[in-house]
């Protein structure tokens, strides 16, 4: 086995520690997920029960840095949901229009401008966007992501996709897609973001909950590799005192592991009706009715143009 010492690598470590360019990496503009550091040969999972809006979490993720980084190329990979869908969730968190009224085209006509506007925006980066066909396995996706030439890739989500080589059992299939998970982001000194299902944790009284206290990095379904493999984990389950039916949810995005900064929990408020999240002491003056929970309304998020962050690998 070959080796380095210390003092092999002194020069190489010590350039980079004083150099003064900041490593490559990408910021979304968003305060409810910017304490996360997206960047080269990093995995990141969004773990969390079904409904809480994984699927939502990342496509906002996703928007805010494309408008943020012009130069960014993302592939995304997602086994239950058509291209088509992702973006009309685009489209209603962009504009404020209702997805429900995007998606059986009964959009007001009052709201005909904002959707235009918000399409106007989103085609500055969708050239930069590149949805993976199936099959929905990881070499396919991986194959991909390579010809488009991106430096993120979205898999939503590791348990519905298959990795490249074979594996009985679906725990030892998840082993294995770690395994080549870790590999493709090394190797292709790629970012990845990628959804996760959890399994339900018992509460204080001992029935099965999806209650965001009760969930941890072992609630994970499946696979402990997919906490070891992972370089940040986050859980994403609405909060204690959420309200199932409400259209908008009090959430908690848990910052189980990071495994290079200091881990920082969030509480975000999801508005369903328009698949955006925002830090929960905001509220979303682009909702197309008042919140349920009350609070006044302050500036909402968009995403509009920003800065890069952290230096430009290209």
């Amino acid at each position: 086995m070959s080796h380095r010492t210390g003092a092999d690598l002194y020069r190489e470590w010590w350039d980079e520690v004083t150099t003064d360019a900041p490593p490559a990496g990408w910021s979304a503009g968003d305060p409810a997920l910017d304490h996360v550091e997206v960047a080269p040969s990093r995995i990141i999972l969004v773990a969390g029960p079904p409904g809480a809006g994984k699927t939502a979490l990342i496509n906002q993720w996703v928007g805010g840095l494309l408008s943020g980084n012009l130069d960014v190329r993302v592939a995304l990979a997602n086994v239950e949901m058509p291209p088509a869908a992702l973006l009309s969730r685009h489209l209603s968190r962009l504009s404020g229009v209702p997805l429900a009224d995007i998606r059986k085209r009964q959009v007001a006509a009052a709201d005909r401008a904002k959707l235009d506007e918000a399409a106007a925006r989103m085609r500055g980066w969708l050239d930069r966007l590149a949805f993976a066909d199936a099959p929905h396995r990881l070499d396919a996706i991986a194959r991909a992501g390579a010809d488009f030439g991106a430096d993120l890739v979205v898999i939503d989500y590791v348990q519905r996709v298959a990795p490249a080589d074979k594996a009985s059992g679906l725990r030892e299939r998840m082993n294995v897609l770690m395994t080549e998970l870790r590999r493709l982001a090394d190797r292709g000194g790629v970012a990845v973001i990628a959804a996760a299902a959890v399994s339900r944790s018992r509460d204080n009284a001992g029935r099965a909950s999806y209650a965001g206290r009760h969930l941890s990095l072992a609630s994970l379904r499946e696979s402990g590799e997919l906490e070891f493999g992972a370089d940040d984990v986050l859980l994403l389950a609405p909060a204690d005192d959420a309200d199932d039916r409400a259209a908008v949810r009090s959430m908690l995005l848990a910052h189980a592991k990071a495994r290079y900064a200091e881990p920082k929990d969030v509480a975000l408020s999801y508005d369903r009706r328009i698949q955006r999240f925002a830090p929960d002491e905001w509220i979303e003056a682009a909702s197309p009715s008042p919140p349920s929970n009350g609070r006044p309304a302050s500036k909402a998020h968009d995403d509009g143009e920003r800065g890069r962050w952290k230096g430009d690998r290209r």
